[in-house]
This record gives C-alpha cells, structure tokens and sequence, in this order.
C-alpha cells in the first residue's frame, strides 16, 4: 500500500485550523485570567469590608463590656 502525501494545499488547510485554534485557545486563557482577577479583587474587597465591620464591632462591644455591673438580690443594674 503506498503511502499518501498530503498536498501543499490540505498542509496549508490544516496550519491555518490550528493557528485559529491557538488564537481561540489564547483568547479563552486571556478571559478566564481576566476573570479569575476580577474574582481576586471582588473577594479581596469583600474580605476588607468584613474586617472592617468586626473590628468596628469589636470597638463597640468592647466599649459596652467596660461598664460595671452590680448583681444584687432582685437582679443586675449599672453601678
């Protein structure tokens, strides 16, 4: 059985499939890098919002519990 060139034209075909295959393939790792770096900043904006709002907590609670509690016999009050 002889063995079958490919001609100049199928060889061009198949260089110019795989070159759009690469740009397609470019073109995805270019929008999920976006993506993932869009997702990073989101995240990385939430997570100081949420720090922010326990720290503020945190102030707060901290400036409640310094007030002195006297217990008697019918139940607590400020002193």
């Amino acid at each position: 059985m002889p063995i079958v060139m490919q001609s100049t034209r199928s060889l061009r075909y198949e260089n110019r499939c795989s070159k759009k295959n690469i740009d397609i393939q470019k073109k995805q790792r270019e929008e999920r890098y976006e993506k993932r770096c869009a997702m990073k900043q989101e995240a990385k904006e939430s997570v100081f919002e949420d720090l922010a709002q326990r720290t503020i907590i945190r102030r707060t609670s901290s400036r409640i519990s310094e007030t002195p509690f006297v217990y008697g016999l019918l139940g607590s009050y400020f002193k």
